[in-house]
């Protein structure tokens, strides 16, 4: 208890949703504004943030927090070329990637990113919150991708199954700091609403 008591909190949340489609791959290029919340009240319940630099990801943030910093670690995954497609287009331009996908392989987008190189930017951002002592509550607002790697890599679950985890618009994922480590700090319900499709596509095969 005393060490819950000293540990500092770090609220992951995902950026709040815009008027794109979920089906169209929407990443570090397109920059769309949140949609309108006009029952959303602004609570500024942290001194400090840390934000991706898509707009989405500022605005969001800026209903919570005094003050944002942008990090470009929290970007989401670059789509490269692929960037504004749906599934079927991205089959029809590059369908090596849907192959790769289906041999359980990580594959980079064209001229962008894979997983791995998304969990290698989670990796590098959580030296950054382990080294956080001035605030006893931060906020991250970032994306689904990065959310993802996130969680998946926090309960090892294999990475060609990341794309199963689902963390809604607005998701909020709490973590305390205690002696230099980050404790995942969430209900057994959103864990089960996050890995859901994770444990049903484990219980198939």
């Amino acid at each position: 208890k005393k060490e819950l008591k000293n540990s500092i909190s770090i609220d992951f949340k995902r950026n709040f949703k815009t008027k794109y489609r979920k089906d169209i791959f929407i990443g570090q290029k397109i920059n769309p504004p949140i949609q309108k919340k006009t029952n959303l009240i602004s609570k500024k319940i942290y001194n400090l943030s840390y934000s991706s630099p898509s707009l989405r990801c500022t605005q969001t943030s800026k209903f919570y927090s005094k003050k944002t910093k942008i990090n470009s670690l929290l970007k989401e995954i670059n789509y490269g070329l692929a960037e504004g497609l749906n599934l079927r287009k991205l089959n029809q331009s590059y369908p090596y990637i849907l192959k790769k996908w289906q041999q359980n392989k990580d594959v980079k987008f064209p001229k962008g990113e894979s997983l791995k190189d998304v969990n290698s930017r989670v990796k590098n951002f959580k030296k950054i919150i382990l080294n956080l002592t001035n605030e006893k509550k931060y906020l991250v607002v970032t994306h689904n991708v990065f959310l993802r790697s996130l969680i998946g890599s926090y309960f090892k679950i294999p990475l060609n199954k990341w794309y199963l985890i689902k963390v809604g618009y607005g998701d909020n994922i709490n973590f305390k700091k205690i002696k230099n480590k980050l404790f995942i700090n969430i209900s057994r319900k959103k864990i089960n609403r996050f890995l859901k499709k994770v444990y049903e596509n484990s219980n198939s095969n």
